[in-house]
């Protein structure tokens, strides 16, 4: 039966359910915690079950779907075709601040199973996150699931971390457990990326303008550096409702390549909620486009808002930048209105 390998862009809950199914667990991890104001402890100790245990994955649902096509945007993600029939998929999504990969979902049908399918997918994101300068690959599983703990240390895994209240705050001792486990990558040292990300400092504040400048061509030093000035002002002074942080990204040279400036919002159209994280301007130099400066930037900006309690984050655009619809959408978000404007004479 052939198979091939290729990026995944879309996925439906029936396919989804037909995949990630459940598992069987002949074992568990027991997970020991010791807390001291001096010294606290974590261990881990395979325990094997008396009786083996088969159990269900409840977790897919449309809303969880679609959150997973949001993420296949971000083209770090693969599926594997068993004559033309999906066999296998991992849904994985960057976090270029901290040049990490979160892989969500690895399935394979359980048809599939033992044929290679799984490492060949894992291949296939170890290179595509290689090459995007990602320096580690992470996931979620837990203590009871044996099976999978033991099947990504053959992938080259090792548990780096425990959340003994991922779930609930009655995970700890007897319910599920989160372990984190975490593969580096082959070394591809940063230097290597034509460009990083970073907040803003002072030190950047001429070429902070410049980049105003360029994004707003009708608009003056006169006029954008009262707002730079402000922004760095000590001691710290009240900020517009339009700029609450600014990320640059900097090529090799140390130069500015690339502008993000964020707000949070209370309000937004198609948001839900009342704490909204907002990308209020975007711009990368011509030289540095299609090298994913402004994917990076718009990263690191949703990072700050999650750190920040937003649990949404919203735009906008005008006609005057035609390509940022399609950014945005590769990205992950979707329009949610359209406005018109006529003067009245």
């Amino acid at each position: 039966m052939p198979l091939t390998i290729n990026p995944l862009s879309a996925v439906s809950l029936p396919e989804l359910q037909q995949i990630i199914t459940g598992y069987h667990s002949s074992g568990y991890v027991a997970v020991s915690y010791t807390d001291s104001p001096g010294q606290s402890t974590f261990s881990l100790t395979y325990t094997p079950l008396a009786e083996p245990q088969q159990r269900r994955f409840d977790h897919l649902d449309q809303e969880t779907t679609t959150r997973y096509n949001q993420i296949l945007n971000k083209n770090f993600s693969f599926a594997a075709f068993a004559d033309d029939t999906l066999a296998g998929l991992i849904i994985a999504e960057p976090e270029f601040w901290n040049r990490s990969v979160t892989v969500w979902e690895f399935h394979v049908r359980a048809d599939q199973r033992r044929r290679g399918i799984g490492r060949q997918l894992m291949t296939r994101l170890v290179a595509r996150a290689t090459a995007a300068g990602m320096r580690t690959l992470v996931c979620e599983t837990q203590n009871v699931n044996a099976g999978s703990i033991q099947a990504y240390r053959r992938l080259g895994f090792r548990p780096e971390g425990i959340d003994i209240s991922y779930y609930t705050n009655n995970d700890y001792p007897n319910g599920d457990i989160a372990i984190f486990m975490k593969r580096q990558l082959s070394p591809t040292p940063i230097h290597h990326s034509p460009f990083t990300i970073h907040p803003i400092t002072p030190a950047d504040k001429s070429e902070w303008l410049r980049l105003r400048l360029a994004l707003w061509p009708d608009s003056t030093a006169v006029d954008e550096l009262p707002e730079i000035e402000l922004f760095f002002a000590e001691p710290p002074r009240p900020l517009p409702d339009t700029l609450h942080a600014a990320f640059v990204g900097k090529r090799r040279d140390g130069s500015c390549c690339g502008l993000l400036e964020l707000s949070i919002k209370q309000h937004a159209p198609g948001c839900k909620t009342d704490r909204i994280g907002y990308l209020e301007a975007l711009f990368v130099d011509p030289d540095m486009r299609r090298q994913g400066v402004a994917r990076a930037l718009i990263a690191a900006g949703e990072q700050w808002a999650r750190e920040r309690g937003c649990r949404e984050i919203a735009s906008d655009t005008t006609p005057n930048y035609p390509h940022s619809p399609a950014l945005h959408a590769r990205s992950g978000y979707r329009e949610v209105v359209r406005c018109f404007h006529k003067p009245l004479e």
